[in-house]
Parts: structure tokens; sequence; C-alpha cells
């Protein structure tokens, strides 16, 4: 019996042009998040250390951190995570299992548990300095973007964008020295 030649296995099938198949979208594909542990979120990280392995030193400090502290949407979960917890007062016997338990998204509850084991970098472990230095400086970043978007915000507003420019190239020498004269 002689057998049919077939196409290799490789080789994509193609819907007939009109076709239900040919005119329904391919899936986009899911959003790649940034690594966890790239450095533009490494205060968001150390910062939510401190909350899942030490929460009684980060209570009086956290007391101002929100969501909006939190750039990283994993990061931000969990936060989202600790607020409806109760917040960092809460805390109490497996605190990092019981916001484990509570994280619907896998990534999110991976997450929470690289935090709940990595050392904290301060040799003194969670004291009053790190702990304050910390998230005080995750706060600090957090009034430099509202700063930078309230400033851009303006900015946009203003004039074409022919003058934006011209005002920008006029700007640069000013700028170089007053930095110079600063030092």
């Amino acid at each position: 019996a002689a057998s049919r030649p077939t196409a290799p296995a490789s080789t994509p099938r193609t819907a007939a042009p009109g076709s239900a198949a040919a005119t329904t979208p391919a899936p986009a594909p899911a959003k790649q998040l940034p690594d966890l542990r790239d450095p533009r979120f490494a205060l968001e990280r150390e910062t939510l250390k401190l909350v899942v392995q030490a929460p009684e030193a980060v209570v009086r400090p956290a007391r101002e951190v929100d969501v909006n502290d939190f750039v990283h949407p994993t990061y931000r979960a969990v936060w989202q995570l600790v607020e409806e917890a109760g917040g960092v007062a809460a805390a109490g016997g497996d605190w990092a299992g019981r916001l484990r338990d509570r994280a619907s998204d896998p990534s999110v509850a991976a997450a929470l548990s690289a935090l709940a084991v990595e050392p904290l970098p301060s040799k003194r472990g969670a004291d009053d300095a790190f702990v304050a230095n910390t998230v005080y400086r995750l706060q600090e970043l957090t009034t430099q973007r509202r700063i930078a978007d309230a400033y851009l915000g303006a900015w946009s507003d203003w004039g074409t964008a022919a003058e934006r420019q011209r005002v920008l190239q006029r700007a640069q020498p000013l700028a170089a020295l007053h930095i110079a004269a600063s030092y």
C-alpha cells in the first residue's frame, strides 16, 4: 500500500482566507514583568523584606507607606496583601505564611516566600536606623516621582514643542554653570 506524503510536523497549518480561524486575532502575548531583583526596585524589596521578616520593627515607620510607594506590580500586590491582612500592626505568629496563603497569584506567593527568607543587608538586622533609612528612602522615591510627574505635567502644558525645545537649549549652559559653581 502506498503511503500519502505528509507535511513535516514543524510546518504550521494556516486557515483558509475568510474563514473564522483566519479572522480571529491571536491572543496578545503576556506582558513580561521586570525582574524582581532589578536595582530599580531594591528599596521596594528591602522594605517588604522588613515588613515580612520584622514587622514589629516597621510598624511606626510604615504608617505612611501605601500601595503607591510600590512600582513593581508584584511588590504592589504584596503590599496590598499586607493592607488586606490589617496592615503591619496586625502581624503576629506566622505572618509570612498568612500573607502567602492570601496570595491568589503564584508569582506573588513566590515573591513572599523569597522575601521571608532572604537575609537583610544590615549586619545589625532590623535595627531602628536601618528600618528608618530603608522605609523613608522608599517614601522619598515616591515623592520624587510625584514631583517629576507634576513638573512634566505642567511643562507639557506650556507652549509648543518648539518653544519648550528652545528653552531647554538655552538652559543647558546655565545648568552646567550652576553645577560647576556648586563644587
